[in-house]
């Protein structure tokens, strides 16, 4: 991301923490990465599906032109998400906010149509664009109120304001809606520690690396949580 501003919070001992969001928090401080995702979507059947029709694309293999995938979800839907996946790739989330929209287009039911929000809004959201980011994933929680992914995101634009109870809130119900997303336990973490709760907040940054063991985001995350006092 290019954008340099950063908000600030005092907690416990009035030291001084500033958020960078989607980057990493610096200040007098004690410093903690603040990373979204690099491909954030929270559904593995979605992903899976769009991996296996990436793959025969990129092979030369025709897709068969069927109005639904054996994974259940609309054809040209699953298209569109997998383009959205690649512009991701490519760190150009201008078109891949473009390109969600296009998939709400095609989706056929409220299931799909909540992913779509979800990535026109993390889109948004590596734009700097909260305003955006918080309308779309809200309203993908309306389309599909099982769907953790949204959430997080909602509770990284809230630690970037900072405003940290409803960050904390946004990323319980997260991590209640899908415990296994590492993700979510990061931000619940990032919320703990925002309110001064040191111990809940290392044990969340623990959950999530435990399920993500190799997130070197995460990683740093915990290693300045557990030395900060």
């Amino acid at each position: 991301m290019s954008k340099k501003s950063v908000l600030s919070t005092r907690r416990g001992s009035g030291k001084m923490t500033a958020i960078f969001i989607g980057i990493m928090l610096v200040g007098t401080g004690v410093a903690f990465l603040v990373l979204h995702s690099s491909a954030p979507a929270k559904d593995a059947t979605v992903d899976q599906a769009a991996t296996d029709q990436s793959a025969n694309a990129s092979s030369g293999i025709e897709i068969a032109n069927a109005s639904t995938t054996a994974n259940g979800y609309s054809a040209e839907f699953l298209a569109a998400i997998t383009e959205v996946k690649i512009l991701w790739a490519k760190n150009d989330f201008a078109n891949a906010v473009l390109k969600s929209e296009d998939a709400f287009g095609k989706a056929a039911n409220d299931k799909e149509r909540a992913i779509a929000d979800y990535w026109v809004g993390a889109s948004h959201f590596k734009l700097g664009q909260n305003d955006q980011a918080i309308a779309s994933e809200l309203a993908a929680t309306k389309f599909d109120p099982t769907y953790g992914a949204p959430y997080v995101t909602l509770a990284a634009v809230s630690l970037g304001k900072p405003d940290c109870a409803q960050a904390l809130t946004y990323a319980k119900k997260a991590v209640e809606l899908d415990t296994s997303y590492p993700w979510s336990h990061n931000n619940l973490g990032l919320a703990y520690l925002c309110l001064g709760q040191k111990p809940q907040g290392v044990t969340e940054l623990q959950a999530a690396l435990k399920l993500d063991p190799k997130n070197t985001v995460i990683a740093d995350n915990l290693q300045k949580a557990q030395a900060s006092k």
